[in-house]
């Protein structure tokens, strides 16, 4: 049998989360040079309420599209009309819910600390959109206490996983996997031939994954399978793939830019 869970959301805290750290790294901005970074400052201390208002919803509406995107292989199987749906609809919303339809493994008396790392998820997935354009070595942060808040709600929702047909189940010990998370600066570069070519750093979670890259025009350019280095050959653009197969703790993943190369003068 199938049961739906709840889950409450504050968007008004939400907002206020992401508005109170963009606050201070705009305060430290401005304290830095005061003239050079007024601009920047203003910005991140939400001195454009329209346009802050704005951007934070689509930042909490993406965010939270990729949080029901995590968790609907915890929906019932057995229940064909079974879904995660929410009610976020407007920019001005106080409060939003998530309702996730499960089985009856997963306890009521989860719901309330799901609620929170839920919350907490889309938090930290609006401040890595906000300062991954910009700020890619703070976004890296964010990133890494999403994934945190993520493998804690997917033990609490594992419990609805579907147990395959004459097995027992055995609650979640080691069936989590941790979300990994790759990411370049940009999503296209431009080059010339003759010229040196400086690879993107690329941003990645956890740390010590091991990547495999890939470039899908080797006419073009060529790239270091394991350090990513890339080699220029000819005019002509690119595919840079960055990949990580994933392991028992953490998932697979990929990121790529696109490489535009033109004829030396």
């Amino acid at each position: 049998m199938s049961k739906t869970l709840t889950l409450n959301l504050n968007a008004q805290e939400i907002k206020l989360a992401v508005k109170s750290d963009s606050y201070i790294t705009g305060q430290i901005d401005k304290s830095a040079d005061m003239v050079k970074n007024a601009a920047l400052a203003f910005n991140e201390q939400a001195g454009d309420e329209k346009y802050h208002e704005m951007k934070l919803y689509r930042t909490m509406r993406g965010a939270l599209a990729k949080l029901e995107a995590q968790i609907a292989e915890y929906v019932e199987t057995s229940d064909l009309n079974a879904t995660v749906t929410d009610n976020l609809t407007s920019s001005s919303a106080d409060t939003f819910y998530i309702k996730i339809t499960v089985g009856d493994r997963t306890s009521g008396a989860f719901v309330t600390t799901m609620a929170y790392l839920a919350q907490e998820y889309i938090i930290n997935m609006m401040l890595y959109t906000w300062w991954q354009p910009i700020k890619p070595t703070l976004a890296k942060d964010y990133i890494g206490f999403a994934a945190d808040n993520l493998v804690d709600l997917r033990r609490c929702l594992a419990k609805s996983a579907p147990a395959a047909p004459g097995t027992t189940y055995d609650d979640i010990s080691g069936s989590v996997q941790a979300q990994s998370i790759l990411s370049f600066p940009q999503s296209e570069y431009s080059t010339q031939m003759g010229t040196t070519f400086t690879e993107p750093v690329l941003s990645k979670f956890p740390a010590d994954a091991t990547i495999e890259y890939a470039s899908s025009n080797e006419e073009a350019a060529t790239v270091d399978e394991s350090t990513g280095e890339v080699t220029l050959v000819a005019a002509g653009d690119t595919i840079i793939t960055a990949s990580f197969a994933g392991n028992e703790s953490y998932t697979s993943s990929s990121a790529f830019y696109t490489l535009h190369i033109a004829a030396s003068e």
